[in-house]
Order: structure tokens, then sequence, then C-alpha cells
């Protein structure tokens, strides 16, 4: 393991004091969802407004609090929603203007830096940001304090990297690491791969068998209660006549075989792989729910026919879920759109669904119009299938808009008590995607689950 030396912590000291050096920054960020609009002059328009009403007083108030403390703060910065999601809506539109309106807005305010213009890319490029990158040089030489960035838009969670290693034959099955010395036997022999690529690709320091398990060593008593022979255990299950559930991870578009490649997971998250990972039989597979959202969402890049914009997309991101559509974890605003009858009715066919459970149907009841996608134009033409992917970068939505109920169906415990045109929405989605809807949900609670 490295270990600092004291003439790194004096070379810092030194730039700090002698060299006047501060790291100190505040960071404003502000979201410019609500700034999304077909016409690239509306949006940059929107952009410069909402960002010179919010951050008008953000370097006099930094000032303030810089001299009150004594604190030398070097640099105020302003941090936008990632441009190339405005550009989705703008096909048309040179992805510099809202470069030149970013750098314009932060003049007006201030501030020493904007960044945002970039793009969120999930394992993959939509339209908008494959324009935005294209962009990037001209961008910087045509602006003064515009920043650029492209975020990935992993979870950092190391799932690649698992499956990387599990499929390559140098993971660890968790059975494994209670075996001490047969543990450290073949950490040796990872550690001789992993350790090339650390220090000649990462520049980081090499690990050591010994360190490494001895780090992991707490963690494994911690879970060992919960470790069993899994096969075994679910086999007696089946002879007992018990039921097993097995719940789905993500959802058909991110299997790495038959979903959105490469914007995808990297494990097969269709039901059919579910005994796979549990060890049974396939023909123990008595019946596969799938769940579906009364309306789209998603997170990260890729191929959205269905999406929607601007202030249409933020009220539904408002009215939608438990909480409202934003990340659990980073708080994130997720994409928005209305129900797509040509992906879900391909997401079912795939994962071979028995029935279909409609959730948040409450989150609709808002509109005096519901807009549902029931075809795909690409090329001049109409299209009932789902299509391979680079086909879907090109398609468009067909819509077909059913009336809204508008009124509040909340605390409604019986689904023939729902509003008709409620029941009407629920049914022709019904009719569309091919598989019965046996379940619907008004609200996040358990006993607001009706069935039909």
């Amino acid at each position: 393991m490295r270990i600092i030396n004291s003439r790194d912590i004096m070379e810092t000291i030194e730039m700090l004091t002698a060299e006047n050096l501060d790291v100190r920054t505040v960071t404003m960020g502000i979201s410019l969802l609500d700034c999304i609009d077909p016409d690239p002059d509306r949006a940059c328009e929107k952009i410069y407004n909402k960002i010179t009403r919010l951050a008008g007083n953000l370097v006099p108030v930094v000032n303030g609090i810089s001299e009150e403390y004594g604190i030398p703060i070097v640099n105020k910065r302003i941090s936008v929603t990632p441009i190339a999601m405005l550009l989705g809506a703008a096909p048309d539109a040179d992805p510099v203007q809202y470069a030149k309106t970013l750098d314009r807005a932060a003049k007006a305010v201030g501030v020493n830096f904007i960044g945002g213009f970039g793009a969120l890319v999930h394992k993959g490029f939509s339209a908008g940001d494959k324009r935005l990158i294209a962009a990037i040089p001209r961008a910087l030489a045509e602006t003064d304090i515009v920043c650029s960035s492209v975020n990935i838009g992993s979870t950092k969670s190391g799932i690649a990297p698992f499956f990387s290693d599990k499929y390559a034959k140098i993971g660890f099955q968790i059975c494994e690491l209670f075996d001490e010395a047969s543990a450290l036997e073949k950490l040796e022999r990872v550690l001789e791969v992993k350790n090339v690529m650390l220090e000649h690709l990462y520049h980081k320091s090499t690990l050591n068998a010994r360190e490494v398990y001895d780090a992991i060593k707490p963690a494994l008593e911690e879970v060992r209660p919960y470790v069993t022979d899994t096969f075994h255990f679910l086999h007696k299950a089946v002879l007992e006549g018990k039921v097993i559930l097995l719940e789905g991870q993500l959802g058909s578009m991110k299997d790495p075989d038959h979903g959105i490649y490469p914007m995808v997971t990297s494990s097969s998250p269709l039901a059919g792989f579910g005994t796979v990972g549990a060890g049974l039989p396939p023909y123990e597979i008595k019946d596969i729910v799938c769940v579906s959202k009364a309306y789209s969402s998603a997170v990260g890049a890729g191929a959205f026919v269905s999406e929607i914009f601007g202030e249409e997309a933020q009220t539904l991101r408002i009215h939608g879920g438990d909480k409202g559509e934003f990340g659990a974890t980073t708080g994130r605003p997720r994409r928005m759109g209305w129900y797509d009858c040509v992906a879900s009715r391909y997401g079912v066919q795939v994962q071979g669904a028995t029935q279909v459970a409609l959730t948040v149907v409450d989150a609709l009841s808002y509109l005096d119009e519901i807009p549902v996608c029931v075809a795909y134009e690409v090329d001049g033409k109409i299209i009932h299938d789902f299509p391979t992917t680079p086909v879907l970068e090109r398609c468009k939505p067909v819509w077909k808009v059913l009336p809204g109920w508008k009124q509040n169906i909340r605390g409604i415990t019986k689904y023939e008590d729902l509003p008709e045109a409620c029941r009407n929405y629920v049914e022709f989605i019904e009719q569309e995607i091919g598989v019965r809807i046996t379940m619907v949900s008004n609200g996040p609670g358990r006993e607001e689950i009706l069935h039909r």
C-alpha cells in the first residue's frame, strides 16, 4: 500500500502559503429541463433568462461570505443540465448556439466558469449526444468560460467489471472466500492480471493478496449467516410444493441480447434466465408477471421513441412515481414519455409474460387527454413491430389520443369503480400489448393494487 510522504504534504502547504493557491469553489446547480423546446431560439432565450434570474445574486452573495469569514473563494461556477438532453428536442439546432448562450449568461452574472455543455452517455449515444460531442471543439473555440464534459453515466457499482471477471473465470464465488488458504492462492493468481492493469494502465499502486484478504475478512463474517447452498434449498422447496418468487431486475430493453444494445446491462433480466441463476429447471416457471408503468420513463441516454420534453415532461415527472420521477440516489430527473405500446408489446413477448401489472395509473389523473404511442414511423413507413437498434434511432412515434378521466382515483379499491375513461385506457393498452392486465395500481401502497 502507498504511504503519503511528508514531502508531498509540505509541497501542498507551500503552494497554499507562498503561492496563494486556494481550491475553494462555489458551484450553483441549475436544471434546464423546463427550457427544452423544439425551437432552438426559444430554448436559448429560456436558458439565458433562467440562468440570469437564478444566478443574478450568486457572485455578490459569495463575495459577501468570503469577506465576512475571511475565506478566499477563488471560483464561482454554474453547472447546468447536460445540453445534449435539450438538443434531443431540437434535431436541427446548432449545439454551438447553446454554448454561446451559456457563455453570454455566465458573463452577465459574473461567474468564472459555466459547466454543462456536455452529454450523459450511458454505454451509448443518442442523436443529441453525438451532435454535441462533435461540436465541442468549435463550441470551446467560440466561447470563453464554457466548460465541456462527457459523462458515461455509470453507477460505479462495478457491475460490468464483475461480469467481465466472471466470464474470464477470474472472479470468486462467495463460498471460495471462506477457505482462507485456497482463497489466498487464487488471489495471488488473479492479482497477477489485475496488478498489470493497475500499474501500467491506471498508474496506481499494486495490490498484495494478504492485504486484500485481510481487508475483506470483516465483511465475510457479516455475510456468513446469509450464505447457503441455494441449489438444494430451492429444490427442497419445490419438492415440498412451496411457491418460489424470483424477482427480475431492470427490464426487457436492458437485456444484452434482446435489448437496446449497447445501452444494456451485463446480465440477462429476462424471465427465462431466472431459473438459470436459481439452479431450477425451466419447466418450473409457471407464471411470468411483467410490471409496466402507465407511462414511460428512462435513465441515461439511448433511443426513446415516445419521449416528451419541456413543461409537458416536467409536469408528468412531478406527478409520476411515489415521490416524482427523480433518481433515488442522485435525485437526477428521469427522461419522460407517454406509454409505448410497440416497445411494451415486444417486452412482454420476449419475457413470455402470462400477465401484466400496470402501475401508477393515478399519476395520469391530471390530464384532459392522454397520448399513447401505437406505432412507429421510420423512413416514411409505419411499423408496428419493435425494430433493431439502428432503425430504432430513426423512429418517430405515431400517437393515438385517449380521453383522460380528470379525477382523483386514489382510494378506489375495486377496478369496476374506476372512471370509465380510466378503464378504457387500461383495456386499450391490454388490447395493444396482447397480454391480460390483471393488476392496476392507483397508489404506492400494497392495498392500492386493484385486481381484475
